[in-house]
């Protein structure tokens, strides 16, 4: 029987893309309930992102990571990567164990190489055939300025993630990926964009579009967790205050969630109708979890295949019913021993969910690209 950790979710053809060949890895953070199904909270590059929970759970590089290198291994091409840019040391250790990966410490550094554009320099046969390039690159979408410019200059090579550049760090542009379509619409929060400036009509203007009794702001660029606020429905006005004037007291905040927007760059923020999972019992406690996957994205010879490589929840700092902010109670704390390993079932009834809906947000990164 298939584990449940390498689960193949779909393959289907597809002629809309004129976009030759792609394999992407990214990284989501979901909320699950039997009553409403899957809830997207974030979508992001896999090359940003760790798996402390389930390194910690595992033992040695847990495993998800040795997932990751399997399904680009099942291409037998040299590949390249930049240990500096990938954000999580283990699957640096993993890619090192596999004879197809080959380590660099800059992009300089293997683009004078000569075995690099000996393989780089030869076109593929068919660049709808992942199996035609002579080589891939795993490098962040920021690095390369002009990544068109690249893949026409190195034409044997697979640039890993391609498609997914263009919607690099920013949450909303990854969100806006989720409108349209009923299947995606269902699977993502409700949700809105909204100036980042105060005003005293802002808070009900929010809750006119978005009904809620609890709120998630999002600011549109950062990581761990920063900036991102769990508020209830009575409080909102008072939490975008606070916010979105700028004061000594935000600035000194010693909480990175609300301290963040003293230096956020953007000039809109988002903000989603909050969903909560199953709760999960630990010991005699009960707590609200959140779920960290993993997939990665195929687009070979026209079709389109997206692999589950598998989840973990991820726990807040303080069970329901204990004293402590919406943060506290419902955010994922993010380090040990506040992690849990999810049950095959869990896994089975996301993997049914999202296996309609990752191809369709896949098809339009592609569409996109062209």
């Amino acid at each position: 029987m298939k584990s449940l950790f390498l689960c193949l979710f779909c393959l289907q053809t597809l002629s809309a893309s004129n976009y030759p060949a792609d394999i992407s890895y990214m990284v989501a953070d979901l909320k699950y309930s039997k009553e409403e199904g899957v809830k997207l909270c974030e979508v992001q590059h896999g090359i940003l992102s760790t798996f402390y929970g389930d390194v910690w759970l595992n033992g040695d590089n847990g495993k998800i990571c040795p997932k990751i290198v399997e399904a680009f291994d099942q291409f037998p091409i040299k590949k390249w990567y930049v240990h500096s840019q990938v954000n999580f040391k283990n699957l640096i250790d993993t890619f090192n164990e596999s004879p197809f990966w080959i380590r660099e410490s800059s992009i300089k550094t293997f683009t004078n190489s000569d075995r690099f554009k000996k393989h780089a320099l030869k076109p593929p046969e068919d660049p709808s055939d992942i199996n035609s390039y002579h080589a891939m690159l795993y490098v962040r979408g920021s690095s390369l300025v002009d990544p068109d410019h690249f893949r026409k200059i190195c034409p044997g090579v697979l640039l890993i993630d391609a498609p997914t550049h263009r919607y690099w760090i920013d949450k909303y542009t990854m969100t806006r990926l989720f409108m349209g379509d009923p299947k995606l619409v269902k699977i993502k929060p409700e949700w809105g964009l909204y100036p980042k400036v105060y005003s005293e009509t802002l808070a009900k203007q929010i809750t006119d579009d978005i009904p809620s009794d609890i709120y998630v702001i999002k600011p549109r660029s950062a990581f761990l967790g920063k900036g991102v606020i769990l508020v209830a429905k009575d409080e909102l006005d008072s939490v975008l205050h606070y916010i979105l004037t700028p004061s000594e007291k935000l600035k000194s905040d010693p909480d990175g969630a609300y301290n963040h927007w003293n230096k956020d760059q953007h000039d809109s923020f988002l903000i989603e109708k909050y969903y909560p999972s199953d709760l999960i019992q630990v010991e005699d406690k009960w707590y609200q979890p959140t779920m960290r996957c993993a997939f990665v994205m195929i687009y070979n010879k026209n079709k389109i295949e997206v692999r589950f490589l598998g989840g973990y929840w991820m726990m807040p700092l303080k069970a329901e019913g204990e004293t402590g902010t919406l943060n506290e109670c419902k955010k994922a704390y993010c380090k040990a021993p506040y992690f849990v390993p999810a049950s095959d079932e869990e896994l089975q009834a996301i993997g049914k969910q999202l296996e309609e809906t990752l191809p369709l947000m896949y098809e339009k990164m592609l569409n996109d690209a062209d």
